[in-house]
């Protein structure tokens, strides 16, 4: 079973400790360049994008998946397909 992270963009605030998160499971330090999640918002509008790269392993080895542990509004979600 396969397992795939989903952000609902409605509920991201765009605060990045997914990023944080994800840095120091890659890094073991907090450095935005080492996370496989990228957060950009535009102050200007208010508009969030994110993007999740290829080297996201899902936290393996980890008791759960740090991004989807912090993130507060729980804007990240874990789906699970049978492909």
């Amino acid at each position: 079973m396969k397992t795939y992270i989903a952000v609902d963009l409605n509920k991201c605030t765009g605060c990045r400790a997914c990023v944080m998160a994800c840095s120091f499971h890659f890094s073991k330090n907090f450095s935005p360049k080492n996370s496989a999640i990228r957060v950009l918002r535009d102050n200007k509008n208010g508009e969030i994008s994110v993007t999740i790269s290829s080297i996201c392993d899902s936290c393996e080895n980890e008791k759960g998946r740090f991004c989807q542990m912090f993130c507060e509004p729980g804007a990240i979600k874990i789906l699970k397909s049978d492909e």
